[in-house]
């Protein structure tokens, strides 16, 4: 009979400190409220020992997906990777082209224009069916003026600039619509004439 063996890891994400238990069937995260934790990445460093060390059975294929998602996750939210290269930029064409106020990057054409009747930090705001050329931040909540939603906030692909954020899922069934719909804030963003 094997006895599942368990390890543990810390790290710290928005002063909270979560600790994972592993064992060849059993992957959970469990809260934790400890304070004054190093913020480091010793955690991971750990956690790619662990993966050296211990072999997971090939039976538990649900283990295997839930540490693959675990890795892809704490890489998404926690590490600022610095990319080398050349940024490449997608372009959707118009007649009318909106693009980054900071550095000219183009984001959408009118064709993805849904509404201007939105309002952000900076004022007047465009909601658009479509953007190319963004990063999107990890989901967050947000209480609005029409409710609660779950949003990304968008930036600039090029020059990291926010821009607005996308609507992810909306709490109110009569804002449903915005969900995958993204919000730009017209004083981040020029329109000009497309080709």
């Amino acid at each position: 009979m094997n006895e599942p063996s368990l390890r543990r890891l810390e790290f710290d994400r928005e002063n909270k400190l979560y600790e994972l238990f592993i064992s060849t069937n059993d992957l959970s995260i469990i809260e934790s409220n400890r304070q004054n934790q190093s913020n480091d990445i010793s955690w991971l460093l750990a956690f790619g020992r662990y993966l050296k060390t211990t072999r997971i059975n090939s039976h538990s294929i649900s283990s295997n997906i839930l540490l693959y998602e675990f890795i892809k996750h704490i890489l998404n939210e926690n590490l600022q990777i610095n990319h080398m290269g050349r940024i490449f930029l997608e372009h959707l064409g118009g007649q009318r082209i909106f693009s980054c106020a900071h550095c000219d990057t183009p984001l959408t054409n009118r064709n993805e224009l849904v509404s201007t009747r939105f309002t952000g930090a900076t004022g007047r705001a465009f909601l658009f069916s479509r953007i190319v050329n963004t990063k999107q931040s990890p989901v967050q909540e947000r209480l609005m003026l029409t409710g609660r939603h779950f949003v990304r906030d968008i930036s600039c692909k090029k020059c990291d600039m926010k821009l607005g954020w996308i609507y992810e899922f909306a709490t109110e069934e009569s804002q449903r619509y915005k969900e995958g719909r993204v919000i730009l804030e017209r004083a981040l963003i020029n329109e000009s004439v497309g080709f």
